[in-house]
């Protein structure tokens, strides 16, 4: 699977299921998903079905985001490669980069007594 395609299919599924469980637990609305990706590709699909002609390989299945997108339940943005936080839980990240964005998420050390 290419790195466009799956960022393009499984950021949406993971953003709906988080949403539509975190307003299941509170009892609330469902709000608009903001995913920020830093795959332009998979930005430019999910906005743009002309670029469909040159990613035939990704299946009209996949293209649930788009039809998030038009119904305003997902929004896409670009985020560059050195802000991507999901890094953190996907790539093997050097000391120095493992916690700085440790520390930018809010996770904090906590000393037992």
């Amino acid at each position: 699977m290419s790195s466009c395609e799956a960022e393009y299919v499984a950021a949406v599924r993971q953003g709906i299921w988080l949403n539509r469980l975190i307003a299941d637990m509170l009892g609330a609305k469902e709000m608009t998903v903001k995913l920020l990706m830093d795959n332009q590709a998979a930005i430019a699909l999910s906005k743009n079905p002309i670029h469909h002609d040159h990613n035939k390989h990704i299946d009209t299945r996949y293209h649930f985001l788009r039809h998030c997108i038009e119904e305003g339940k997902v929004e896409v943005d670009h985020v560059g490669s050195e802000e991507q936080l999901a890094d953190l839980f996907t790539k093997a990240l050097g000391r120095v980069k493992f916690v700085e964005q440790r520390s930018t998420l809010g996770v904090v050390k906590v000393h037992q007594v």
